[in-house]
């Protein structure tokens, strides 16, 4: 046994025998193995950096077919990229809209609850002031009719008393003979106020 086989994924090379088995890659699910038969490092050398040459190579062929790919997997997928993005943005509006109904219904319910511990007592106080509104008004009314009597009792008092006036005014010039007595004056009544 000169050799050795070895299988590891990258390419490896027995630096101690005359000669080394490099395996190249799979062809149709078997290895390939290449021989070298390499005498000094210098050709060692050599023939590595041709390999390594070659995977470069190797490996730029593959980034381009991987981009290839990536390209019509990005045409293939993009209605569904821009579909998932719309709807991301749609359900992070509603998730706001969400958070800011929350907030206004704890905000209402807070709200509520004030409100129906302050309703009665509002509701007292309103009590309080019609009474107080209805006693001030009938209080008025009252006074309005006082006032309202004793005005025409006073109307009613001057009118006699201008008739009276008339009368005896009438009497002295009867007694005197300057005045008619079939013009008498007409009395004079106030109108009846209504309440």
């Amino acid at each position: 046994m000169y050799g050795k086989v070895h299988s590891q994924p990258e390419h490896t090379i027995a630096p101690f025998l005359p000669f080394s088995l490099v395996l190249d890659r799979t062809l149709f699910g078997w290895p390939v193995v290449s021989v070298l038969f390499l005498h000094s490092t210098k050709d060692r050398l050599e023939a590595l950096e041709q390999k390594l040459q070659a995977n470069r190579q190797q490996m730029t062929k593959q980034a381009k077919r991987a981009a290839k790919l990536e390209r019509k997997l990005k045409i293939l997928t993009g209605g569904y990229q821009a579909r998932a993005s719309s709807l991301g943005q749609q359900l992070a509006e509603v998730h706001e809209q969400a958070e800011q109904g929350h907030v206004e219904r704890q905000t209402f319910k807070r709200l509520h609850d004030m409100e129906a511990v302050a309703i009665p007592r509002r509701l007292e106080q309103l009590k309080e002031e019609v009474g107080r509104q209805t006693e001030r008004e009938n209080q008025l009314q009252n006074r309005y009719s006082n006032l309202l009597y004793q005005r025409n009792s006073l109307v009613q008092h001057q009118q006699m008393s201008r008739q009276g006036q008339q009368m005896n005014q009438q009497g002295q010039q009867a007694a005197q003979g300057l005045a008619p007595l079939a013009s008498q004056p007409q009395p004079l009544m106030p109108a009846p106020v209504q309440a």
